[in-house]
This record gives structure tokens, C-alpha cells and sequence, in this order.
């Protein structure tokens, strides 16, 4: 499994700097636990992290890893990723509203 070299997390989040980034945090601190067409389910206890062929990281937790990756598997991973995307844009700009 080829991580992407840019690994962007939707929310614009950041591991704390002592893991040197995405890629060393996923590759050095959790542990894959699936993977389905180019798909990469990595998890570190309760917390999952998805990454996208294209670098797009979801973060959840629970069961919501393996949610998603059923998805993936159901849906297909382009249809999964437009989704999530859309719906983290409109999680974003209802974020924004609140603030002003």
C-alpha cells in the first residue's frame, strides 16, 4: 500500500508535529486494518483514519471506519469520496453561518 505523498485531512487538521506529518503518523502509529481499491482503512485504537487514492484523509471513530470502507466497497470509491467531500463542504460553510 502506497501512501499519497500530500495526505489533506478535510478538516484541515494537522497531527501534533512530533509525528512528522500524515504520512509518518499512519505509517509509524496505527495499523491497517483494510484496504479496497486504492482505499486505506488505518486505525490506532478507537480512532480510524480513511485515505483516498488521492489523498483525502476522513478521520472518524467507532464503527464508523468500517462503515465508510463498506461503503466504498458498495458504492465505489468515487461516488464515497464525492459525498464525503460534499458534505464536509456544507458541514464548513454551516460552520461559517454560525459565526457571523
Amino acid at each position: 500500500m502506497d501512501l499519497p505523498e500530500q495526505i489533506i485531512d478535510l478538516s484541515g487538521e494537522e497531527p501534533h508535529e512530533s509525528h512528522g506529518g500524515w504520512r509518518n503518523f499512519l505509517i509509524n502509529s496505527c495499523e491497517v486494518r483494510d484496504e479496497h481499491d486504492g482505499v486505506v482503512f488505518y486505525g490506532a485504537t478507537n480512532c480510524n483514519y480513511v485515505v483516498f487514492p488521492d489523498g483525502t484523509l476522513v478521520r472518524n471513530y467507532g464503527y464508523h471506519g468500517n462503515a465508510l470502507m463498506n461503503r466504498v466497497r458498495d458504492e465505489g470509491r468515487d461516488v464515497v469520496l464525492a459525498a464525503v467531500k460534499k458534505d464536509m463542504a456544507e458541514i464548513k460553510a454551516t460552520v461559517a453561518r454560525l459565526k457571523q
